[in-house]
């Protein structure tokens, strides 16, 4: 298995960071590395087991699933269960902590995944310079950073 984690410093209470991060459909808000998603069947966007999907010009980019929200460790889990990308098993998490004496928050992201051995390299830099580093960019400069 592959891993990966990304992390940032958020000139925002953990709260406010939270709020926006729980929303499970509402990644393009802060995210300008993803394109709008659409959940399936109905669901809520905070009922775990739902499944958000992304489309890029018509065509399926990734299947998501909720598996858990975490409102006390402010934890959201998932996993892709389609995608356009190389790889399989991923499970990834965005986790909010608090900076105790200031207003700001870490916010980190992570996930693991497995690939065929000539993918990884590529389909660990494709996540970490097309997903997380500019989702987690594009979130410290919705609050201002």
């Amino acid at each position: 298995m592959a891993k990966l984690t990304e992390s940032t410093l958020v000139d925002a209470p953990a709260a406010a960071v939270w709020a926006l991060i729980r929303d499970f459909n509402g990644l393009s808000t802060w995210s300008t590395s993803m394109p709008p998603s659409v959940i399936e069947e109905g669901k809520a966007a905070d009922q775990v087991g739902c499944v958000r999907r992304f489309e890029v010009n018509g065509k399926l980019f990734a299947r998501e699933r909720l598996l858990a929200l975490d409102d006390l460790s402010l934890t959201q889990t998932y996993t892709i269960v389609e995608s356009a990308m190389s790889l399989h098993d991923y499970l990834g998490s965005l986790h909010v902590t608090p900076v105790t004496d200031e207003d700001r928050c870490v916010v980190e992201w992570s996930g693991s995944f497995a690939a065929d051995a000539d993918q990884v390299e590529k389909t660990t830099a494709m996540l970490r310079d097309g997903i997380y580093r500019p989702g987690l960019a594009s979130l410290k400069k919705h609050f201002g950073g």
